[in-house]
Parts: structure tokens; sequence; C-alpha cells
């Protein structure tokens, strides 16, 4: 008599320890602010939980900075200071100058630095958290 082989599982492989988002939070929003947040998600290209992630990390920001980077890797600081003093910032394919030249915007990266600004022997921590939006322009 044959065996019958087994099906296999449906859905993604398990991550490896570590790697996998242990927590879930559950909250309570309106319709309206699910088609906003929705609606923002898929305007910056990102799913929802990535969005929501990212402005989480956004809400622990000091300090914004806004490089603008070319292909042959020349940065220009466009702006540092806070948040809601950032200009609005252009979105991929618009055309953007900036101090080294022009160009158009090819992609945009967002990344958080958290720095140690502690001066002196004071012993205390001070850390800074910056928001980085990188980007990337071309001809």
């Amino acid at each position: 008599m044959k065996q019958k082989k087994k099906p296999s599982k449906v859905g993604r492989p398990p991550l490896p320890k570590g790697n996998a988002k242990a927590v879930m939070l559950r909250v309570r929003i309106t319709p309206d602010e699910r088609l906003a947040i929705e609606a923002t998600a898929k305007e910056n290209n990102e799913k929802i939980s990535e969005w929501i992630r990212r402005s989480l990390e956004e809400a622990r920001v000091v300090k914004l900075m806004v490089r603008v980077t070319d292909k042959a890797e020349n940065k220009y600081d466009w702006f540092i200071g806070p948040p809601q003093e950032c200009p609005p910032l252009p979105r991929i394919g618009e055309h953007l100058e900036c101090g080294f030249g022009e160009g158009t915007v090819q992609r945009i990266d967002h990344a958080i630095e958290e720095t140690d600004s502690k001066r002196g022997g004071s012993g205390s921590e001070s850390w800074n958290t910056y928001y980085k939006i990188l980007i990337h322009i071309g001809s």
C-alpha cells in the first residue's frame, strides 16, 4: 500500500527567530481616518502597515533632515530643522532644483538616525532622533 504524500502548508513560511513582529496593536479609528490613511499610504507607495510604522517613528523625531543626492553622489542638505517647518517635499517624477544642480526625482528613501548629542561631562544621556529623507535625482 502506498502512503499518501502530506500536503504542503499554505501561506508564507515562518520567519527566522527574532525577525517576526511579536506584538499586534489594535486601534479603533473612524471610517474617514481609515480612508485618509489608505490614501496617504497609497500616495507614498507604501503598505498601510509600513506607513503606520513610519508615522510612529516620525512622531519621535526631534529634527528632520532632507538631503538631495545626484547620480554623481553629490550631496546637498536641503533642509535641517523641526519637521513642522519643512517646506513641501517633491514627489517621484517631479523636477527639483537645489544647491548643486537640478534633476528629476528618481527615488525617495527614509531613515531614522539616533545620535548621542551630550556635550561635556554632564553624565546625562541626551539623544536626538533625526528623520532623514534622502531624495535621489537624475537627469
